[in-house]
């Protein structure tokens, strides 16, 4: 079943999101997962958004989430993007 991650940013280096876009696409790929939105400076409906950078994020399944953010061989590519800012990855679960 598909699953969702949800990924906020604040406090963005650009240069930094750039050298993770680099490599972002290859990892998710290897883990079966796709960029389903990104927005820069979303608009909030309610209340005040507060991040610089949402993207949302599909995989299979939640086995494959998991397995892309434990990848051992990715931790290279998961430490561009928290370099990149202030991030919080969410699993949306049903």
């Amino acid at each position: 079943m598909t699953v969702y991650c949800i990924g906020q940013a604040k406090n963005l280096n650009k240069e930094r999101l750039q050298e993770y876009g680099k490599h972002a696409g290859a990892a998710l790929s290897k883990h079966h997962g796709e960029l389903v939105s990104r927005t820069v400076n979303p608009f909030a409906l309610d209340g005040t958004a507060g991040d610089d950078l949402i993207v949302i994020l599909s995989f299979p399944s939640e086995e494959n989430a998991i397995a892309w953010r434990e990848d051992p061989e990715l931790s290279t590519v998961h430490d561009l993007r928290n370099a990149s800012g202030d991030w919080t990855l969410q699993l949306l679960r049903n």
